[in-house]
Formats: structure tokens, C-alpha cells, sequence
């Protein structure tokens, strides 16, 4: 395969990583061109700006981009979008002869928890314990998740002892933080 093919077969396996794991992905050009892109980036890019949403490649970085194109390479840059929480933007060179660059774009706003379905399978969890571990990892307290369930807090409790057990975690602080890293296993 030509040098060309193989750094194109390597970014599109990296936009595809990115996706699985809630993150955008953008390949530029160190001109600001953009040559390749994946669906979450243009999620987050149709939401920040609607045109370059609509199109597929060959447009430009807006302006706020251009910034975290220029930043060190893996050094952040936030950028404000009128909402709560910044977009995070890092920048990877795709290759050193190629010119281009990955931008990673981190929407601080948006929460992908994991599947239940793979906390079943790595850790045996129950139904209703990986729908607990899924409700905790989104924020929800005990009592928020008991009304939404229509179940009590000493079921939720115990049902949290034995998550805590079966993933040799022992406070929910540290069961979220490795629920946060369980995203990356596709179900």
C-alpha cells in the first residue's frame, strides 16, 4: 500500500476509535482544510456551526478551530459555545511527512455511559445492578434513581454492595471513574 494509503487507512481507523468512544474526530490539513471527519465530530460541529455540519470535507476550520490547530500538539484548548461546560479540542499529528492533523474534539456537555450489556459480561453484573451502575455513572443519586425506578433506597443499597463487590470497587466515586473508562468496550 503507498505511504498516502496507509496514512489514510490510519486516520480513518482513528476516527472510527474516536466515534466509539463519544469523542469527534477531525482530519486537517495544516492549512485548516478539512479532509476527513467522523459522525460525533459532526454533531458537535453542527451544533457549534451549522454549515460545515451539511458538508462532508474539502471546507475550512471556523476561526475558534484554527486556535486548537495551532496549539501544541496534545496541549488542550477549550473553546466556549454558549453552553455550561467548553468543548475541549486536542491536536495529533497524523504523521510527520503527511502535514495533517487529528483534532480530537471532547464535547464536555454530552455523556456516553457504558452498556449494560458489557457490564454484564466483564464484571456478571445483574440487569437491575447494571442499570443501577449506568444511572450512577450518568449523576444520579440513590434517591433520584429509586423514584425514577419506582424501587426503594435499601434495594438500590444492597444492589450497590454487591455492584461494589463484583467490580472491587468500594465507594461510588470509584465505581464512576471506572464505569467512565468501560465506554470504550463496544457492546
Amino acid at each position: 500500500m503507498p505511504r498516502d494509503g496507509c496514512i489514510n487507512a490510519l486516520c480513518s481507523s482513528v476516527l472510527m476509535i474516536l466515534e466509539s468512544i463519544g469523542c469527534g474526530g477531525l482530519v486537517v490539513e495544516s492549512s485548516g482544510d478539512i479532509i476527513a471527519k467522523n459522525p460525533c465530530a459532526d454533531r458537535i460541529l453542527g451544533r457549534m456551526f451549522r454549515a460545515i455540519a451539511k458538508e462532508r470535507s474539502g471546507i475550512r476550520l471556523p476561526q475558534s478551530l484554527l486556535t486548537a490547530l495551532n496549539t501544541k500538539p496534545r496541549q488542550p484548548a477549550f473553546l466556549d459555545i454558549d453552553k455550561a461546560r467548553p468543548i475541549v479540542v486536542h491536536n495529533f499529528p497524523a504523521h510527520m511527512s503527511s502535514g495533517h492533523v487529528i483534532l480530537v474534539i471532547v464535547d464536555l456537555n454530552e455523556f456516553k455511559p457504558p452498556k449494560t450489556g458489557i457490564l454484564h459480561a466483564g464484571f456478571k453484573l445483574t440487569r437491575c445492578e447494571a442499570r443501577l451502575a449506568v444511572a450512577l455513572s450518568t449523576g444520579l443519586t440513590l434517591k433520584e434513581i429509586a423514584k425514577v425506578y419506582g424501587v426503594g433506597i435499601g434495594t438500590l443499597r444492597g444492589q450497590l454492595k454487591s455492584i461494589f463487590a463484583k467490580t472491587a470497587t468500594t465507594r461510588q466515586p470509584e465505581l464512576v471513574a471506572l464505569l467512565a473508562r468501560m465506554v470504550i468496550a463496544a457492546e
